[in-house]
């Protein structure tokens, strides 16, 4: 197995397995990669033009494919690994990610922030019980409906 350190800038390292790679870094450097992923991605979103056939393909491959691995890395994997420690509590972590996921969702709508939610808290139970693979897939099932029926 692969270990990559990205160090800590206070407090101990706290170690993801990432698909068979073991990824060290702090809460900071958790943060800190989070938020540039999070800018990258909406950057190149938004720059897309929905014109031609190949910007349609490639928002939907997006929405259905890269958003909900890349999602659930984030919110059920790392977060909630890293906030299970931080408050000493998988219960509350769970709650917070699922309260953080819906927060990344508002834009859609009031409706979709309490849909979010509840989607976050069910795929952190998911996470929980059966690892990471279900909510990526169960996400990917969910986007691909709301794609092809919005």
């Amino acid at each position: 197995m692969s270990i990559y350190t990205l160090g800590s800038i206070f407090g101990k390292a706290i170690a993801v397995d990432l698909f068979g790679i073991k990824v060290l870094a702090g809460i900071v450097e958790w943060g800190l990669l989070l938020g540039a992923q999070a800018f990258i991605i909406n950057v190149i979103l938004s720059s897309m033009s929905l014109n031609s056939i190949r910007s349609r393909s490639m928002t939907f491959f997006n929405n259905v494919v890269a958003g909900p691995v890349i999602e659930e890395i984030i919110y059920r994997l790392v977060l909630i690994s890293v906030l299970s420690l931080v408050f000493n509590s998988v219960l509350l972590a769970v709650v917070v990610s699922a309260f953080l996921f819906a927060v990344g969702h508002i834009l859609w709508g009031g409706s979709a922030f309490i849909n979010t939610f509840i989607a976050g808290l069910i795929w952190g139970w998911a996470f929980l019980t059966f690892g990471v693979a279900v909510p990526i897939i169960a996400h990917m099932f969910h986007n691909f409906i709301v794609t092809i029926l919005g």
